[in-house]
């Protein structure tokens, strides 16, 4: 009998706590608090001041006056020294590749193409093409790919050295203000 009554009891607080009329009142609903819009602050800030107008650089021929805000500067010319080490490269890679695959440049057929070592001279930049052709019979197209090729090298290299051996003069935008970098948290 008083396990009937125990589970009486807990059944009415379980009843009496899970009533819809004794649970606390919703709290009504908030508005949403206001999106903040402003950007965030810069992490840092870079301010040039009495920077002169116009461009930054200027081509320049010798007796040509200097505007003011200017200085002259000479360097090398770069547009022919990425030409020559462009096509330098291009054609050393492709002799490399040739050299490291040991095939036949024109011909698949197997008794010419494996273990001939007859390209293992194109790994030398620039000589390896001249040597390669020395170095016994080839068909007539694969010695003029090997022309080529040594004339691509030579020139890239040649294109290479006149843009090391020529200067270029340029007018140089200088900034005589100052620079102030600050960091703003």
């Amino acid at each position: 009998m008083a396990m009937g009554r125990m589970t009486g009891l807990v059944l009415g607080l379980v009843a009496l706590t899970s009533s819809p009329m004794l649970a606390p009142p919703l709290a009504a609903a908030q508005p949403a608090p206001p999106i903040d819009t402003t950007p965030y602050p810069m992490r840092s800030h870079l301010a040039i001041d009495d920077a002169p107008a116009g461009p930054s650089q200027i081509p320049y021929a010798d007796g040509d006056p200097v505007p003011e805000g200017y200085r002259v500067e000479q360097d090398f010319n770069s547009g022919l020294f990425a030409a020559g080490v462009a096509i330098f490269g291009f054609s050393y890679i492709m002799s490399v590749l040739l050299a490291a695959s040991d095939v036949s440049l024109v011909e698949s057929s197997r008794e010419t193409a494996v273990h001939s070592r007859r390209n293992n001279p194109l790994y030398a930049p620039l000589i390896g093409p001249p040597i390669a052709l020395a170095m016994g019979e080839r068909p007539g197209s694969e010695m003029a790919l090997l022309v080529a090729d040594g004339l691509v090298q030579a020139t890239g290299v040649a294109l290479l050295s006149v843009g090391l051996g020529t200067r270029q003069q340029w007018l140089v935008r200088a900034v005589p203000g100052r620079i102030a970098v600050t960091a703003l948290f």
